[in-house]
């Protein structure tokens, strides 16, 4: 393929700057960070550091516990079965998930990790062979030649058989195109067998800390803690030397000056020997010195050992300087809250902000690590495969977790009390839930949330949602209906404030529960709450059309929530009652007491009048009379005249 002629949008002009010639990178300034000698520095700094140990091992801890999960590319049945099939492969490889992801964090410490994608075919278990057998060499490595991994799926498809470590120190040098515009694989000479390797990148992986520059090394996490390792190995170093002589000052041999000379081959003999005694003075098992007792004709030693001292304490606390540069180290990694309450009390509210921008760094890398692993990864697994890349799933790791019960309970709390105030949608009501890694569940919709519209609903739900929301009235103007009201007022006064279009029946039924039901809660909100719910219980009972729609609009003033048992009894049972009640339908009022009042009463059996009568009383002032009219109607006379027939 030609490359496009200049002013072609295809065409590229610049390059990123990266620092680098015939394969080598040089974006690191400092000689001792930078290449063979650079890797070894870095080596120890993690084999050595207790403190970066430390940090490291916090950040492995963190991140094996994350679950994660693959997400499909939509909701097609296609997506579904590839996002299965990329689960599926990476619970099939010979190295655990969780494995890997503790193995990978090792770019964060080097600032790269790569890995060859190695490939199987998935053809169920096949005959194992021992590595380095028969049929297995040494000389195989690297030359494809290993046998055909096993696998639990039989469909004949590609897989991974592992991501392959290409470890750090095997790192040759590297090759750019001739343009050094894209990055083609890595050169590296491997222990055991020390073959100089050519690993292509359109076949791997590499996890980076950052991409400035497109530098394949990337950039360690432990470059600037460098300074602060390397004075406090020192320190320590000159410590331990220190604490091992168990000495207050220098050592110094006193010798006659012709051994200091070194004018015969003797004094010269002598001369190493005190030097070795003096350079190797410690306490050990083996401490001890044999020491000359010469004097001269005046009675003075001529060899003495002694020390020489200022005469006074160290000037300088070992201690504090290393632990200011081990805190230095922790810092780079945010995870200086490790250091908190080793040298004196600590409080939770140093140590809590500390934790929590601490774990967000973890997710951090997951997330740019499973960027990393569904561009590259899945994006090549399912090419090779011929599935189409439009359906490609993504990889997604979970939250970090560092969540005390305590803090857990609290922000289930502060949620129920927010939820109870004014209700919350359910959508956000999921989401909170799932920011603290909790079960999602059923967030409070009800079966109307759910369930498919009725014919010719939908179009009601519609209209009604498109009304709008009148503005609160204090009291009724519409008549009650029959009978008034047991309370001793035909319309009474709505106690609280409810839209203008809210029948009295459905103000009664709320006023009923808030009545029997007193709350924290504000009366507006729970009055809404209730009324939700009674509109709903109506519409499920069914009315005509005007009717429905007045009880839609009314759910459309509130949330959509269902009561906890007994309350939602008791709201379907008030709903019932008062809608027959209330509604100024006599003819349906009349029905309802005739067919027996939703099975409240049993005309024709004995006490029938008495159970009409306890129904009536609840709404009715002349219950009496208006039984002995029902009794008549549904039993053929009136009360009393039972046992006659």
């Amino acid at each position: 393929m030609t490359a496009p002629p200049s002013g072609s949008p295809l065409f590229t002009y610049g390059l990123t700057g990266l620092k680098q010639a015939s394969g080598f990178s040089y974006e690191e300034w400092e000689t001792e960070l930078s290449g063979d000698t650079g890797r070894r520095n870095l080596r120890g700094m993690i084999d050595t550091s207790p403190v970066v140990g430390a940090a490291l091992m916090a950040v492995e801890i963190l991140v094996r516990q994350v679950e994660w999960e693959t997400i499909p590319a939509d909701d097609s049945h296609a997506a579904a079965e590839v996002a299965e099939f990329i689960d599926g492969c990476c619970h099939d490889m010979d190295t655990s998930w969780e494995d890997f992801i503790g193995e990978h964090l090792q770019f964060i410490p080097w600032g790269w990790q790569w890995y060859e994608l190695e490939y199987k075919l998935r053809e169920g278990p096949q005959e194992q062979v021992t590595p380095f057998g028969p049929n297995q060499t040494i000389a195989s490595v690297g030359q494809g030649t290993a046998p055909q991994p096993s696998s639990r799926y039989t469909d004949g498809k590609y897989g991974w058989h592992r991501f392959g470590l290409r470890s750090q120190e095997s790192l040759l040098r590297w090759e750019w195109s001739r343009d050094a515009h894209e990055l083609l694989g890595m050169w590296q000479i491997p222990a055991p067998t020390y073959n100089t390797l050519y690993v292509p990148y359109a076949k791997s992986v590499n996890f980076r800390t950052t991409t400035r520059k497109d530098n394949p090394e990337g950039r360690s996490a432990l470059r600037n803690s460098w300074i602060a390792w390397k004075f406090a190995r020192n320190i320590m170093v000159h410590e331990g030397v220190g604490v091992e002589r168990d000495l207050a000052g220098l050592p110094v041999a006193k010798v006659p000056y012709e051994v200091l000379q070194q004018a015969t081959a003797e004094h010269a003999q002598a001369y190493q020997q005190y030097k070795t005694i003096v350079r190797d003075i410690r306490r050990d098992d083996q401490e001890g010195i044999v020491w000359p007792l010469v004097y001269d004709d005046n009675g003075n030693e001529l060899y003495k050992l002694e020390l020489l001292s200022t005469g006074g304490s160290r000037q300088f606390d070992t201690s504090r300087i290393i632990s200011r540069y081990e805190q230095r180290q922790l810092m780079t990694f945010l995870a200086d809250f490790l250091m908190i309450g080793t040298e004196g009390p600590g409080s939770r509210a140093l140590i809590d902000p500390r934790i929590n921008l601490f774990s967000l760094t973890g997710e951090m890398f997951l997330r740019q690590s499973a960027a990393t692993i569904n561009d590259r990864a899945i994006t090549q697994l399912l090419a090779i495969n011929g599935i189409d890349l439009a359906l490609a799933p993504k990889r997604v790791p979970g939250r970090v977790n560092l969540t005390k019960l305590v803090d857990l309970a609290s922000y289930v709390l502060s949620i129920a009390q927010a939820d109870a105030a004014s209700p919350l949608p359910p959508d956000v009501k999921q989401a909170l839930l799932k920011r603290a890694d909790l079960p999602v569940g059923d967030t409070g919709a009800t079966t109307e949330d759910t369930e498919p519209n009725a014919p010719g609903e939908q179009a009601t739900r519609t209209e009604a949602a498109q009304e709008p929301i009148p503005e609160p009235a204090m009291q009724a103007t519409e008549p009650v209906g029959v009978g008034g009201n047991r309370r001793g007022f035909a319309s009474p006064p709505r106690e609280r404030q409810y839209p203008r279009d809210w029948p009295d029946w459905l103000v009664h039924t709320t006023d009923d529960l808030l009545r029997e039901r007193p709350s924290d809660i504000a009366p507006r909100v729970w009055s809404e709450i209730v009324l939700g719910q009674a509109a709903a219980a109506l519409a499920r009972n069914g009315t005509n059309p005007t009717q429905k729609r007045v009880l839609e609009m009314g759910q459309t003033h509130s949330p959509k929530r269902r009561l906890s048992w007994p309350w939602q009894k008791r709201v379907d049972d008030l709903a019932a009652r008062t809608f027959n009640v209330h509604q100024g339908n006599p003819e349906a009022l009349r029905a309802w007491y005739v067919a027996g009042a939703g099975g409240q009463i049993s005309w024709g059996s004995h006490g029938d009048f008495d159970q009409c009568v306890a129904v009536a009383s609840q709404y009715i002032d002349d219950a009496e009379g208006y039984c002995n009219l029902r009794h008549t109607e549904a039993t053929g006379g009136p009360p009393g005249t039972e046992d006659k027939h």
